[in-house]
């Protein structure tokens, strides 16, 4: 933190950056790229239903039970289908008293692939996480990234992983392309 506050060294995802993670921001993304960038996203948001905004809070109260629940303070994550009936009537009172504190998601459609499982041929989710490198004219994919194989049941929604390898995508002629 001394030689980032001297500026000796350059980071990245700097302190306080995580803010730009917040659940309830998410549903504000697109607005503020069209509003701060001039610009529509290039990709979809995934639907978010932030507890702020009186019809989206009775969205999330009437399907608590099949929704993804995070706090927008902290880094709580709650799976719906997970939660008892008492557990759910405990987190809709939560929301009620301090709706702002909380946005939920659909969840998530995982890809699933053959796994081996104690010997046993079975079927997993799976996932893949790619990664973008900055560069004088903007952004390059990187000829790589991270699969991971999900933790069976409601783990999986808070993509936990039971293993992940690095994946990277060579080229037919064994040599990366020129840039």
């Amino acid at each position: 933190m001394e030689a980032q506050h001297r500026g000796t060294v350059t980071v990245v995802n700097t302190l306080g950056s995580g803010i730009l993670e917040s659940p309830g921001l998410l549903r504000f993304l697109p607005e503020l790229a069209r509003r701060l960038l001039g610009e529509e996203p290039l990709l979809p948001t995934a639907a978010v239903y932030w507890g702020g905004i009186a019809s989206e809070r009775s969205h999330l109260l009437a399907n608590l039970p099949s929704l993804l629940i995070r706090s927008t303070v902290g880094r709580k994550t709650l799976a719906g289908p997970t939660l008892s009936s008492r557990q759910l009537a405990d987190l809709a009172a939560r929301i009620e008293a301090m709706p702002w504190q909380w946005a939920g998601q659909e969840l998530p459609t995982f890809s699933s692939a053959p796994t081996d499982h104690a010997g046993m041929l079975t079927s997993a989710g799976v996932g893949m996480r790619l990664f973008t490198v900055a560069q004088r004219g903007g952004y390059a994919p990187m000829i790589g990234g991270l699969g991971y194989v999900l933790a069976p049941g409601a783990a999986a929604y808070m993509l936990k992983s039971v293993a992940a390898k690095d994946v990277w995508v060579r080229p037919r002629s064994g040599r990366l392309p020129r840039r």
